[in-house]
């Protein structure tokens, strides 16, 4: 996982993570998964493998928001597209569990 430019161990997605971090989740040549967090809200992508589209959640949220990339860059994505923070964890830790997008979620091809 990359935080802040730092390399983290997949087995510590249960500690504290800044409001503001762009975190991702990889297996060497397999599936990563990558989330922009904030303080209550989260983009989240799923990619099968590396070169592939991804995959992004769909939600009940409205609201556009914006998060900012490691690069400093600021993206805005529809609200939709966009999960709780605690949704966007708990899906982070299915992926380092299973490799694979959290089923309870609503995902669509990118």
């Amino acid at each position: 996982m990359l935080l802040d430019g730092v390399r983290v161990d997949l087995a510590h997605l249960d500690a504290p993570l800044p409001d503001w971090c762009e975190v991702w989740l990889t297996v060497a040549d397999g599936p990563s998964f990558t989330m922009l967090l904030k303080s209550t809200r989260a983009f989240v992508m799923f990619l099968a493998r590396p070169g592939d589209a991804g995959q992004t959640v769909r939600s009940d949220i409205r609201d556009a928001d914006s998060f900012m990339l490691s690069n400093g860059q600021v993206d805005t994505y529809p609200g939709e597209m966009t999960l709780w923070r605690n949704k966007a964890l708990d899906a982070a830790r299915y992926f380092r569990d299973y490799l694979a997008p959290d089923p309870t979620l609503t995902w669509v091809a990118d």
